[in-house]
């Protein structure tokens, strides 16, 4: 840190300013926050790409015991 002092009032008024539904903060961390919901759920990129990594661990698994 910088050693800088931050007052509770600018942090109360910076918390109200992402609160606000219209702000463009917000906004951006509900749609990542939905991406990233998406991603993990069943079909989802995380999801399949897991799966993707369980496969290849299992098909060099049974390569080597071969």
């Amino acid at each position: 840190m910088n050693g800088e002092v931050v007052v509770a009032d600018e942090i109360a008024r910076d918390i109200k300013c992402v609160m606000e539904s219209d702000n463009e903060v917000r906004k951006r961390v509900k749609e990542k926050s939905e991406e990233s919901r998406l991603a993990v759920m069943e079909g989802g990129f995380s999801y399949a790409a897991f799966g993707d990594l369980i496969d290849d661990m299992l098909r060099n698994k049974t390569m080597k015991e071969t």
